[in-house]
């Protein structure tokens, strides 16, 4: 199993991990994390922070690491929060010009409030945003839909932009209705490259009367075109959100040509990039997916979003 483990993690591509520089307490920085992935054979990783973009970081690592043999890609993203521009154009353009590869809808600053992981109260949330090593500028809300339920004119022209720029429109944290809605109103106007953020987690699924939304629900926003990819994290099963067999169900469910498996790691509550990696690939092969099947979800899925093509 170890070898077989080793074998899958090369060309793996994480579209979703957490770096320094953070307002909260990462494993590490952009460099220490491409480090890591290039020891064991990854092809590329996309980083991501709350607050700051990482298109900076992702720059420094990919220079730190230019004398490397094999192939390698460090990859930046902008969350529109407030921290980062919320919906304005030009923050958003300079940062697509500057090489951003993935632009995720609201996390922090959207209403949907973050639910607590079974057996803990709100605010005891490992797997949330704490802790924080630094205490970030106070969050309000941050609205994708008017009062009317239509996706605000600002959101749009930020897709628009996306559009333009050919990069991944990523749902971040939004509600059931607003990444419905969003993702629609995408479509609508060509965006290409959709990614349903960690899209079994708790704060999309559930609703706000806590009935937990079937595999069948789901699917409304995932059937809206055949081109939209659905990220699952591992992460998610390591702090308890979701078990390893709804993981393996959801997969099942999606099919491997419409799954994107990423960590979300970096928080210092859970393991390493590699150690996800491995921890993640394990249960895949012990859930019985072949390793073509996992191969097209952990690494040939996002070449087609990054536009990797060695």
């Amino acid at each position: 199993m170890e070898e077989r483990v080793k074998d899958l993690l090369q060309g793996a591509i994480d579209l979703h991990v957490h770096c320094d520089p953070s307002f909260m307490y990462r494993k590490g920085d952009a460099i220490s994390f491409s480090d890591e992935a290039i020891d064991a054979g990854m092809r590329a990783v996309c980083f991501k922070d709350h607050h700051l973009p990482t298109v900076q970081a992702a720059w420094l690592a990919n220079a730190h690491h230019k004398e490397n043999s094999l192939p390698y890609d460090a990859f930046g993203s902008v969350v529109l929060n407030h921290s980062e521009g919320d919906f304005n154009l030009y923050v958003l353009d300079m940062y697509l010009r500057y090489g951003a590869k993935q632009v995720y809808m609201p996390t922090i600053s959207d209403r949907t409030p973050m639910r607590p992981l079974p057996g803990m109260q709100k605010n005891q949330n490992p797997g949330a945003f704490l802790p924080v090593k630094v205490i970030p500028p106070k969050e309000k809300p941050l609205h994708v839909l008017d009062v009317r339920g239509e996706v605000k004119p600002e959101v749009l022209e930020c897709m628009a932009l996306v559009r333009d720029y050919d990069a991944i429109l990523s749902t971040g944290h939004l509600d059931y209705e607003e990444c419905y809605k969003v993702v629609k109103a995408a479509i609508g106007i060509g965006v290409k490259k959709i990614l349903l953020t960690h899209f079994n987690a708790p704060e999309i699924v559930y609703d706000a009367s806590d009935n937990k939304r079937s595999l069948a629900v789901m699917n409304e926003i995932a059937s809206l075109s055949p081109n939209i990819m659905v990220e699952l994290t591992h992460t998610l099963t390591v702090n308890g959100a979701v078990s390893k067999e709804e993981q393996m169900e959801t997969i099942r469910f999606y099919g491997p040509e419409r799954i994107c498996l990423g960590t979300d790691c970096g928080s210092r509550n859970y393991p390493g990039l590699v150690e996800c990696w491995k921890q993640m690939l394990t249960q895949l092969l012990e859930a019985g997916f072949t390793e073509e099947e996992i191969r097209r979800m952990t690494r040939e899925n996002q070449r087609v979003l990054l536009e990797l093509n060695d």
